[in-house]
């Protein structure tokens, strides 16, 4: 009876995190049908029971009743907390020649996520080896707390500092619902500096300026802001503190897309590309692809942020293009890196190549 209770409680805990995950990651991004399909991808269907889909699909329900009543309740709009860029109705969002443009955007960006990754996983080892040594060992968990509370304050330094290289602009009257946020910083009244927005801000408040189509930050402010974003996202890994790796990957993406899509308007001015918030959605889509291994809930994420279906192809195209680089690569994406370092027990899904041959023997 005790091993019938424990096997219970440990597939209702599984079930219980895979709800709440689908929940959450739906409301971020309005996109309930995204959420269930993300903790699919993320828990495959190896250990994906057929009665969890209408449990997933009845607990993303319920949020999104209960998120929107609270919203109405306060007076506020669904589109001030989840990201979210408007699309112009009939709009070309882009053609036949931002084909080019995207795959190489989607190999190079996928190049990227690799590199990222490697580099995430090496800072990892280093953190844990450095709390795991003789002299702070014994401090513990003073010495994780001092790492969390000096690493916080280098990153606010760090996005000051960077964020002084940006000029001042003036402010632009921007669609209400879009809820895009600037950050005046050091500028004058009725002034903002593009650079501080994109840094001093939170990572959805920054993707929303990227994927917007009314607001465009240069080629210069976007290569600045990425490598200093990068750079610190990469140097958090393994720092002692709850925080997620989704939304900041979808930026650094951005950040690459929106870079690349500018200066390809910018060097050839006579060839009618496609937005440069376009270039970021399709960035994004390659660098999550790149970093989870997802497709399908990448798709639905992005195209249910920019609020436009003909958008599908160009981030299906991204993600294959994305996910075809990392097989090339034969590396392991970032979860799994997580799982094969903390030496958890984990069975694959199907026997290696070795064992496809043999046969087991009674």
């Amino acid at each position: 009876a005790a091993l019938g209770n424990e096997h219970f409680f440990a597939r209702a805990a599984r079930v219980v995190c895979a709800v709440g995950g689908a929940c959450g990651i739906g409301m971020i991004f309005n996109s309930p049908i995204g959420g269930i399909l993300y903790m699919f991808e993320e828990m495959t269907s190896a250990v994906w029971p057929v009665e969890l889909t209408l449990k997933a699909f009845v607990g993303c329900l319920t949020a999104t009743a209960v998120f929107l009543a609270f919203l109405r309740m306060c007076h506020q709009s669904v589109h001030a907390f989840v990201l979210f860029a408007l699309s112009s109705p009939g709009y070309p969002e882009y053609g036949w020649v931002d084909v080019p443009g995207f795959l190489l955007l989607s190999g190079m960006v996928s190049l990227f996520a690799w590199f990222h990754t490697r580099a995430c996983v090496r800072v990892m080892d280093w953190r844990k080896a450095f709390h795991a040594h003789p002299w702070f060992k014994r401090a513990q968990p003073g010495v994780k707390m001092l790492d969390a509370v000096l690493y916080a304050a280098l990153c606010a330094v760090v996005a000051a500092l960077v964020s002084t290289l940006g000029p001042c602009r003036a402010n632009e009257r921007l669609p209400k619902m879009l809820a895009v946020k600037t950050s005046q910083f050091t500028c004058a009244e009725e002034e903002h500096n593009p650079l501080a927005s994109l840094l001093l801000m939170t990572a959805e408040g920054a993707v929303k300026i990227l994927f917007s189509r009314w607001y465009r930050p240069s080629w210069y402010e976007s290569l600045l802001a990425m490598m200093a974003y990068t750079t610190l996202n990469i140097g958090l890994t393994g720092v002692p503190v709850p925080s997620g790796n989704f939304t900041g990957t979808m930026l650094i993406g951005a950040f690459c897309g929106h870079m690349f899509g500018s200066v390809l308007r910018d060097a050839v001015p006579d060839v009618a590309f496609a937005q440069p918030c376009i270039y970021a959605m399709v960035g994004s889509a390659a660098m999550l692809s790149g970093f989870k291994r997802m497709s399908m809930a990448v798709v639905v994420f992005i195209s249910t942020a920019a609020t436009n279906q003909e958008l599908v192809p160009a981030l299906m195209f991204a993600v294959c293009v994305s996910l075809f680089v990392q097989k090339g690569l034969r590396s392991l994406p970032y979860d799994e890196e997580q799982i094969v370092r903390k030496k958890i027990k984990y069975l694959e899904a199907e026997p290696g190549k070795r064992l496809r041959r043999r046969r087991a023997l009674t």
